[in-house]
């Protein structure tokens, strides 16, 4: 079904930002396509211009190998190792090529001629030559490509040959002079190395003499086997102290302290001499044993006598002297104990003292022996060095002597035998890719300049209505269009185009209920009033009675366009007390009456505001079946808002390529603001270009009537109408049904 609004009433330019559909983008090319064609053309001829009057140029190409350095004559292993070297190295050399300076040796070293042709180019010649030269490094390798352009074939080669030959030179003259630098610096480095070293040697030699030093390594062995002789003494001599300490701490303990006191002297008792120093001493064994014997004497003695007997107080006094001798023989052992415990530690403290000693000596020694390495190892590493140097000060003479380079030509230079420049195909094919995208561009520039609606799609989207038709461009024989009344030939393609419009409405739920219309535009000259009278003939010659109302009370056109002269018309009815049959006039369509305008009022607004009622409405459908308004232009006066209210539908006519964009959407909006019923758009004057602009065909002046009333068919015939989705729901009538017909309002 077809609706009265596909976006919100307050759309603006939203809808026109859309995305643009690529059959826009098609659209626009072929409608500009004699701007593009134009453009692309005068690309093309400039492009063909330069080729034909630009001097060809040859290329000359040398190829050469940059080792990361020369081969060093002294090192086997340097001459071997060839490296890949860093990328600084040749990034460096690429812009040693490149420089001014290599540039200037190579155009002094060529000929009179080809200075002149650089002269004759400009004021610098030098930048003339690097202007044609260029260096390309061969990837993943270290080949480089120097490249020269000319006019000449033969001079690109010895503009080759040049650089090559100056870029090697410099390399040869910067090696000379850093071997010769080098040269003096190790020379310099080389006497006074040797001056250190003698005097280092000295130094060493006067240490060895002062300090009588002959063989450290045998004296540190000496003195570490004394030192360990006299360790191992030390350890028995404190083992025997310790053993003598230990006894004569046992004995002292034994006789007690009044023994530590007294010393030796005082009386030995019997647990004494039980002591194991004593029973090991002989003297105290024999003395043991002959107290024993006599002991036992005795005993046998004083069986048999009594004590004062001679033999037994003679064995007595034995016995007494025995004993004495045993305890002086105890003491004795004492006194050894004691005189071996203090020579023991007498021992160990003088043999700790040579120990002492012996240390001193050693670590005494051990500091003249690092002194003496210092200055052995001084003069060493000066001798060392002083040997490198006059190693490499050999080497750099030799090399000094020796010109070499690390720059290699492979090959001679090679020449293009076309020219290299210009390149015609790609310079035309560079004009014509520029020439159709500025040409694009422009094309783009003029649509956007125009702000016309073009199209059935550009009304829809901007207006936010749909269309119900179109109406085609029909050109006299004269050329011009068409006026309003050839529209009312039956059989023109405007006519077919209304009935199809006529068929729209009649199917669409505003249309059905529709018994009064308002047909308004955005502004004058858009062919409202030639769709006014078109559509009521169209409504007419279906059977029904139309009033076509002149309602232009400003620039009213009907009575020209009927040839109709009246007194009385619209602005009587709008005074009221009068019959609307009384004030219409027939015309030569059955069943279309007009009503015009024969007196402009001073206040058309106004006379609508209070003329326009509900009861002149009611006779109006009373007396006839639909009634047609043709009103002034709905963006720059308010009459057709005004009546837009009363009416029951509201018909918005936009003229292709000619309707304001912001005009038709501010009228649009003032329609709708008040509430008016918008049944759709009328695309009026569509042609070819509108087809263009759309998906939308039509072909109503390729399927006519021919004079004899029988239809011919052209070769090309599209379709009668295509109408926004949802007119038909799909269904195509056989023919259109008759305007249904409302009860008259009381």
């Amino acid at each position: 079904m077809l609706e009265s609004q596909t976006q919100p009433a307050g759309a603006e330019e939203t809808g026109a930002r859309e995305t643009l559909d690529p059959r826009e983008g098609l659209r626009l090319l072929s409608d500009h396509r004699g701007l593009i064609v134009a453009v692309t053309a005068i690309a093309l001829a400039i492009a063909a211009a330069i080729n034909w009057t630009s001097t060809p140029y040859y290329r000359a190409t040398a190829r050469i190998l940059i080792e990361r350095d020369n081969a060093r004559v002294m090192s086997f292993q340097d001459i071997y190792n060839l490296g890949t070297g860093t990328d600084d190295y040749y990034l460096t050399q690429y812009q040693i090529l490149e420089s001014r300076a290599i540039a200037e040796t190579a155009l002094a070293a060529l000929g009179a001629e080809d200075r002149e042709w650089f002269v004759a180019r400009g004021r610098d010649p030098v930048r003339e030559l690097l202007a044609i030269r260029r260096i390309r490094p061969v990837t993943k390798s270290r080949l480089v490509d120097v490249e020269a352009e000319h006019p000449d074939p033969a001079a690109a080669r010895r503009i080759v040959d040049a650089m090559v030959a100056a870029y090697v030179s410099d390399g040869q003259q910067r090696r000379s002079s850093a071997s010769s630098l080098a040269l003096e610096r190790l020379k310099a480095d080389a006497e006074d190395l040797q001056a250190k070293l003698l005097v280092a040697e000295g130094a060493a030699q006067r240490f060895k003499t002062d300090h009588e030093i002959i063989s450290m390594d045998d004296r540190r062995n000496l003195l570490a086997a004394r030192l360990e002789t006299q360790t191992e003494q030390l350890a028995e001599i404190e083992r025997r102290s310790s053993e003598a300490r230990a006894r004569l701490s046992s004995v002292r303990e034994t006789l007690g302290p009044d023994a530590a006191a007294t010393g030796p002297a005082v009386a030995v008792g019997l647990s004494q001499r039980d002591l194991p120093e004593v029973l090991q001493s002989p003297v105290i064994a024999n003395c043991k044993k002959e107290l024993l014997e006599a002991h036992a004497e005795l005993s046998e003695l004083e069986r048999s006598y009594k004590p004062r007997h001679p033999r037994i107080v003679a064995l007595q006094n034995r016995i007494a002297s025995l004993e004495r001798q045993t305890d002086a023989e105890v003491r004795a052992v004492v006194a050894a104990l004691t005189r071996e415990s203090e020579r023991c530690a007498q021992e160990e403290r003088e043999l700790k003292a040579r120990i002492a000693e012996q240390k001193t000596a050693m670590l005494d020694m051990e500091s003249r022996a690092i002194q003496y390495e210092m200055l052995h190892d001084e003069a060493d590493n000066t001798r060392r060095l002083y040997e490198a140097i006059l190693s490499r000060l050999k080497e750099v003479e030799i090399i000094d002597e020796h010109d070499t380079t690390n720059v290699h030509r492979i090959g001679t230079a090679e020449v293009t035998m076309q020219p290299v420049r210009p390149r015609k195909l790609l310079n035309l094919a560079f004009a014509a890719l520029v020439g159709l995208v500025v040409a694009a561009g422009l094309a783009l520039v003029v649509e956007m300049a125009d702000r016309s609606v073009k199209s059935p799609v550009d009304a829809a989207r901007i207006l936010a209505t749909p269309v119900l038709g179109l109406v085609p461009r029909i050109e006299t024989s004269g050329g011009a269009a068409a006026t309003t009344l050839d529209c009312l030939d039956a059989r023109s393609s405007v006519a077919e185009a209304f009935r199809t419009i006529r068929t729209a409405l009649s199917f669409s739920e505003m249309g059905r209920s529709m018994r009064s219309v308002v047909v308004t535009s955005a502004a004058p000259s858009e062919g409202k009033s030639m769709v006014s009278v078109s559509l009521a003939a169209s409504y007419a010659r279906a059977g029904k009675r139309v009033l076509l109302i002149d309602a232009d009370m400003r620039r009213p056109r009907l009575h020209r366009v009927f040839d109709v002269r009246a007194e009385e018309g619209f602005p009587n009815l709008l005074l009221g007390g009068r019959d609307p049959r009384e004030l219409a006039t027939a015309t030569g369509v059955e069943g279309l009456w007009i009503m015009t305008c024969p007196v402009l009022p001073p206040n058309p607004v106004e006379l609508l505001t209070e003329g326009v009622t509900p009861e002149l409405m009611a006779r109006l459908y009373a007396a006839f079946d639909l009634v047609v308004f043709d009103t002034p232009p709905a963006g720059l006066v308010s009459d057709a808002v005004v009546l837009g209210t009363t009416v029951d539908r509201v018909l918005f006519v936009v003229r292709s390529f000619s309707t304001d964009r912001g005009l038709a959407r501010r009228a649009m909006s003032q329609l709708r603001n008040v509430g008016c019923k918008v049944a759709g758009l009328i695309l009026n004057h569509a042609d070819q270009r509108a087809e263009r602009y759309s998906r939308y065909s039509y072909g109503y002046s390729n399927y006519a009537y021919a004079s004899d009333g029988k239809a011919t068919r052209r070769t090309r015939v599209a379709e009668d109408v295509v109408l926004v989705p949802g007119v038909f729901d799909g269904k195509r009538p056989s023919a259109p049904e008759p305007v249904e017909q409302e009860e008259p309002v009381a």
